[in-house]
């Protein structure tokens, strides 16, 4: 009995699901690779290497694609992390080994030793002193991007990105790495 209602419910699954996508556009693309993100607003320490993931997935019909993504960048202890959701347009294009995309996205940020300056009241005198602090803030970035197909499932990416955090960080990162088709 066990066997007869698990082999519905993949009948009725597979029935539910669309089969729009043909074998060459694949439903999801693991990109992984290495870049920097350079804070424009801040007055030391702009330039952070880092590593970038994502896990692209291409909505049925559509040249839409959803991206959950996490970038890690770190210099002298400091880190900024950052982690959300991009949508992205993936227009059709002439070549069948160059593909563009861009779009935006949301998420939030990570920001470790950040240095800030607090103000004291030391003997009834208002004293500013610097000191390292850890913060969450809210973010919306723009990202475009190529990929270069190199075989069947792989292709080199590019991915500039503007970052807007608050008026202490923000910038732009760059991302280049690979990209696996899966599915």
């Amino acid at each position: 009995m066990r066997k007869m209602v698990v082999a519905v419910l993949v009948v009725a699954l597979a029935g539910a699901l669309p089969h729009t996508l043909t074998a060459d556009e694949p439903t999801a693309t693991v990109r992984v690779g290495g870049g920097a993100f350079y804070n424009v607003k801040a007055a030391a320490s702009k330039a952070y290497p880092g590593a970038h993931i994502a896990l692209d997935l291409r909505l049925p019909d559509k040249n839409i694609l959803i991206s959950p993504f996490g970038d890690y960048y770190w210099k002298s202890g400091a880190t900024i992390a950052l982690g959300g959701v991009h949508a992205f347009a993936k227009p059709p294009m002439r070549s069948d080994n160059v593909s563009l995309y861009f779009g935006a996205g949301a998420g939030m940020i990570r920001q470790t030793k950040f240095r800030t300056t607090v103000v004291d009241t030391i003997n009834g005198k208002p004293t500013p002193r610097e000191v390292l602090k850890n913060r969450t803030l809210k973010m919306l970035d723009l990202v475009a991007g190529m990929e270069v197909k190199m075989t069947r499932t792989i292709s080199l990416f590019f991915e500039p990105r503007y970052v807007r955090g608050d008026s202490t960080l923000t910038g732009v990162s760059g991302h280049v790495g690979l990209s696996f088709r899966m599915m």
